[in-house]
Order: structure tokens, then sequence, then C-alpha cells
């Protein structure tokens, strides 16, 4: 779905509706917290697509959060116009979790403009969402 946001430099926790393939990881309430049901370490790799839908160029910032708190060294910002929609994504990350924790995407706009944006499925490609996660358990 498109995510908007309301203010501007305001955290917002991207929200997830559906699963391709889950094991051990659940879409949580709210719907941006996801939550593994069993300790180890995960990798964590995140992609959310951005456009604006007018006036001058602005920039989104995303990055991660565990359990409520801020992760240092997580994010990334990328500059977006009404011309050139732009997918961000976070580097691979690496954290150690225990069963019950979760992990969310956040992200912030310096301009109400800028959107996260879902692509509608037109022939010859498929939908394509507007944030997506994978989260994989890397300890067996």
């Amino acid at each position: 779905t498109t995510q908007t946001a309301a203010v501007i430099n305001t955290a917002y926790g991207i929200t997830f509706n559906t699963t391709d393939v889950s094991w051990g990881v659940t879409i949580g309430s709210p719907a941006s917290r996801l939550y593994v049901d069993r300790p180890g370490y995960y990798r964590i790799d995140a992609f959310v697509r951005f456009n604006k839908t007018g006036g001058a160029g602005g920039t989104a910032t995303v990055w991660l959060r565990k359990n409520g708190t801020d992760l240092a060294g997580t994010g990334v910002t990328v500059y977006v116009t009404t011309t050139n929609p732009v997918t961000s994504q976070l580097m691979p990350y690496v954290l150690q979790l225990a069963a019950g924790d979760y992990v969310e995407v956040l992200w912030a706009a310096t301009d109400t403009a800028i959107q996260a944006f879902p692509v509608a499925a037109a022939a010859p490609y498929p939908a394509i969402p507007s944030a997506r996660v994978r989260i994989t358990n890397i300890t067996g």
C-alpha cells in the first residue's frame, strides 16, 4: 500500500500486510513490528520504494529499530524528485535477537509529498510493493 508522512522529519514505521514465506517471523500489531519466535542471529534486508507527488526534491531516510530502540549505523538517505522515483535499500544488517524480539523499518521525509508507493501490475511485470523486508535466521 501507499505509505505517507503526515509530518516532516517524523519517524514512521513501514507497515507490512502480507508475507511470501514465513518461518518463525510474524507481522505484529502495529503492522510495522516483525517478531521472531526463536533466538539467534538474523540478517535483515529492507527495501522501500519512494516517489514524490509534487514540488521540489526532498530526502527520505530509512533505518532499523529493535524493540523500540533506533539502531545506529543502519540508516540510508535518498534524494527523491517528482520525475525520479527511487528505491532505498538498507545494507544487509545482522542482529542478535531473542525469542519475542521485534524489528521495524522506520522512515522519515523532509516533505509530506514524499511517499512509499507500490506499482500496480501491468504487462509484462507483476505488482511491485511499496516496501519489502527479508529476515533470515542465519544460525540455523
